[in-house]
């Protein structure tokens, strides 16, 4: 696996099975290189967002619906991008920092009655979690942090997030894919 799709998403809320998806941000990562990146906003047909998720997304509701794409379109929109990268007939493989919490708000971006590309069919079930990968480096003693949070893990590892790309989605998916770049450095070493 010499190429990862690092994803991030913004949603509005915690729960996949309730709250809204409403950006994606990606960032396609080759031979510990950054070689393209991805961005949409989403708009749900009724949105289901929380007061806290939307204090810290800080995601425009005026601007989702102005600008956003229906979920057909941001699914459609998305797998073109997958398949720049990755065989129309192979899946793509995925990443991110805490990457389970994205794949359960991707796959309700696809369940929006998306019958023609299934997810299954787009994504190898193998992905890469840098937060896993933070955890295992520091229980074997190989790097000394307290916590697998992005901002902590970028700072430690000297990945800058511009002023206010924190909490956005293809902010989040750059530096992730920086982390990943960093550790994937150190590992060489």
């Amino acid at each position: 696996m010499n190429k990862v799709i690092i994803v991030d998403t913004e949603t509005g809320g915690l729960d996949a099975s309730k709250h809204s998806i409403l950006s994606l941000g990606a960032v396609a990562v080759e031979n510990y290189k950054i070689i393209d990146e991805f961005e949409v906003l989403i708009r749900e047909p009724v949105l289901h967002l929380t007061p806290e998720a939307m204090r810290i997304n800080k995601i425009d509701i005026l601007k989702i619906s102005h600008e956003g794409v229906s979920a057909w379109d941001a699914v459609t929109r998305f797998r073109r991008y997958t398949m720049d990268h990755f065989m129309p007939t192979s899946k793509a493989n995925l990443g991110g920092h805490n990457i389970h919490f994205d794949v359960s708000f991707l796959k309700r971006l696809w369940s929006f009655g998306v019958t023609e590309l299934y997810y299954d069919a787009c994504f190898s079930h193998r992905i890469i979690d840098t937060a896993s990968i933070i955890r295992f480096l520091m229980m074997s003693g190989r790097i000394e942090l307290t916590s697998a949070g992005l901002t902590d893990a970028c700072k430690y590892f000297g990945v800058t997030i511009p002023e206010g790309e924190r909490h956005t989605a293809l902010g989040d998916a750059r530096a992730t894919a920086n982390l990943l770049i960093k550790m994937m450095e150190l590992i060489r070493q």
